[in-house]
């Protein structure tokens, strides 16, 4: 089993790496018309597999998938048999946590490189086992299939998938680098397994057809348990009915920042605004709208880039700066600079055209119009851009997925470093 592991080293700053190895358990092989101690089907292989275990999985003559539904009621690995590969299944996947297969401790259970023709993969028994289960996704194409974690004491880490027609559905997760036709959802803990101050990531995705057509595709924050740092992703949306292409119906409230930056927007339905509220914001919370690229393409007269229903509370801090927005009728934003810090905005003077495939924002008030702060720096140090491709979180790190090779999937660190000080960061990334 690729077990979790975390390294740190102290000198003038601290690391933290987190990954998994191969330090127990066996490996087993599947393959067709398998034979002793090889098997035949993916559910035999599982069956026979003890807790820590690894599965390979053969690919059929013909390009035939192993097609059956498969329940998952231990803590194993299924993966490609051939690296940097996949293997080709039709079918669900369900993970059972209440077995005898999850010990007392922390476990996992981890799908690499799946090619699902059509099926999900599903986690929505909860979790009654005493300890945290952590469900790795990563690099798994979905032609007609979801990505659902709905139960509860689970982790999940949702990286670098594609998924052609379908939606992810969490609850405590990072969600990185996935290529989604649909939409991502983040729903309450119910149950925190890290921890309510833990900041969860929604980094780097694209929410967006293969051909460039559009979508109904959101982001939706729907979780009260835990902070948020929603940032670098590409949505393009025509939901309408004032759905807004990134949306928050609850938020947790407090002295963390819930931030919303550099991402790259794209609206093309009545009343589907950029960036929608619907969350009590309540004094002493703090909200950052930062480096957004804003476009809508329908014309209605009642959008505005980002809006607010209800309005912040006094002495909530809304910070709503260096965004860029073209085509909403009504502007910027409902709320006042009563009701938010509003610094630094731009309406730009001409349509731009966000890319359908990268999501780069090309007008020239995008390009080094962003916060001017060191904090936002680009890759090649100049000034921040607005939307995918500015900051640290730049959507380049997370691109191109399906290499099924080891990747690193996140790495958080301070955005600023001060001299003779310590730092403190840590990197989530897989190998075979």
């Amino acid at each position: 089993m690729k077990t979790s592991t975390k390294l740190w080293a102290l000198a003038t700053f601290l690391t933290a790496f987190t990954g998994w190895g191969n330090a127990f358990g066996a490996d087993w092989v599947v393959e067709e018309n398998g034979v002793s101690p090889n098997f035949a089907t993916i559910q035999d292989a599982v069956t026979a597999a003890s807790p820590g275990d690894r599965i390979f999985v053969v690919n059929k003559s013909g390009s035939i998938p192993y097609l059956e539904n498969v329940t998952i009621d231990k803590a194993i690995e299924i993966l490609p048999y051939t690296a940097n590969g996949n293997f080709l299944v039709f079918g669900n996947y369900t993970i059972s946590p209440n077995g005898s297969g999850f010990s007392s401790t922390f476990d996992s259970v981890r799908i690499i490189g799946m090619l699902n023709q059509s099926g999900s993969i599903v986690a929505a028994a909860n979790n009654s086992t005493g300890n945290g289960i952590e469900i790795d996704v990563v690099s798994c194409q979905l032609n007609a299939g979801s990505i659902i974690v709905s139960g509860t004491q689970f982790y999940s880490r949702v990286s670098g998938n594609w998924l052609q027609s379908g939606s992810i559905t969490v609850r405590e997760s990072m969600v990185t680098g996935n290529l989604v036709n649909g939409s991502i959802t983040v729903n309450d803990a119910a149950g925190s397994m890290i921890g309510s101050d833990e900041t969860l990531y929604v980094v780097g995705n694209r929410l967006t057809s293969s051909t460039g057509a559009s979508i109904s595709g959101t982001i939706q924050w729907s979780n009260d348990d835990h902070y948020f740092h929603i940032a670098n992703n590409l949505v393009r949306s025509n939901l309408g009915g004032t759905s807004g292409a990134i949306r928050f119906t609850s938020i947790r409230n407090g002295g963390e920042n819930n931030q919303l930056v550099n991402n790259s927007i794209e609206t093309d339905g009545a009343a589907d605004y950029g960036i929608t509220s619907g969350a009590a914001l309540a004094s002493g919370t703090r909200l950052k709208i930062e480096n957004n690229a804003l476009h809508d393409l329908s014309g209605s007269s009642t959008e505005y880039a980002l809006f607010f229903n209800p309005a912040p509370s006094p002495g909530a801090l809304v910070e709503i700066n260096y965004n860029v927005e073209e085509g909403f009728a009504n502007g910027l934003t409902n709320v006042s600079g009563a009701q938010a810090v509003i610094v630094g905005n731009q309406t730009a003077a001409s349509t731009f055209d966000i890319d359908n495939v990268t999501g780069v924002c090309p007008t020239a008030e995008a390009i080094n119009g962003g916060h001017p702060g060191n904090a936002y720096t680009d890759h090649d140090l100049s000034r921040n851009d607005c939307g995918v491709a500015g900051g640290s979180f730049n959507y380049t790190n997370f691109w191109p997925i399906l290499t099924g090779g080891a990747r690193v999937m996140l790495v958080k660190t301070p955005r600023v470093a001060l001299p003779s000080s310590a730092i403190n960061a840590e990197a989530e990334a897989h190998d075979r």
